[in-house]
């Protein structure tokens, strides 16, 4: 038997929101409070957060993808080029998010909580 591939995950859209030549520049240093690799649809826990939090998604190959937190949703279109955000603000007592992406896509999410 051969050993499995090591799996190949997008860039992380950290590289891209702390680059200064980057659109989505936000800040050369972010606190992440979600930071994760799989492949799939997947579900995280966020820990206390306040204000509204932006997440960032790559995935290969491109997909489509929707995340849903605080009773509302993001969704667009993610690729190994970090190209889009969406914010959600802070509601409700659930810290849970779902992260929809095709059966077998590659996924790096990344979570920024933002203050008002």
């Amino acid at each position: 038997m051969s050993p499995s591939p090591v799996a190949d995950y997008p860039p992380s859209p950290i590289d891209t929101i702390t680059d200064p030549s980057s659109g989505l520049f936000v800040d050369f240093t972010v606190d992440a409070v979600l930071d994760e690799t799989g492949s799939g649809p997947a579900t995280f826990e966020l820990p206390e957060v306040d204000d509204k939090v932006a997440f960032y998604v790559t995935c290969s190959p491109t997909a489509e993808y929707r995340i849903d937190v605080f009773d509302s949703f993001v969704s667009g279109d993610c690729s190994d080029v970090l190209a889009a955000f969406g914010t959600i603000p802070v509601s409700g007592e659930s810290r849970t998010v779902r992260l929809s992406v095709p059966d077998g896509a590659m996924f790096h999410i990344v979570g920024i909580e933002q203050g008002e």
